[in-house]
């Protein structure tokens, strides 16, 4: 179980632009994660299962980075594929 957060990348100063977040994973049942900000790959990391109770099974949950009112987060789309596996 995981016990820190972890940062993985930034979208960088603050500006009214949209930006893109994608989480590409290796396959194979591996829990390897490369997340990809604005098309760039950042550094892999390991999925966990996260210490919070109350996060319903099978959710993806979007928060800002503190408890604090900051600015909103307008979310346009999200997009989900799965891929089938290809066997050479």
């Amino acid at each position: 179980m995981a016990t820190n957060n972890q940062k993985l990348g930034t979208f960088g100063a603050f500006d009214n632009e949209w930006h893109t977040l994608a989480f590409r994973f290796a396959g194979n049942n591996s829990l390897q994660v490369i997340p990809v900000i604005d098309g760039q790959d950042g550094a892999a990391f390991t999925l966990t299962q996260s210490p919070v109770g109350t996060f319903p099974v099978d959710k993806l949950r979007v928060t800002d980075i503190t408890k604090n009112a900051t600015y909103p987060v307008l979310i346009d789309s999200i997009v989900v594929e799965v891929k089938k596996a290809v066997t050479e």
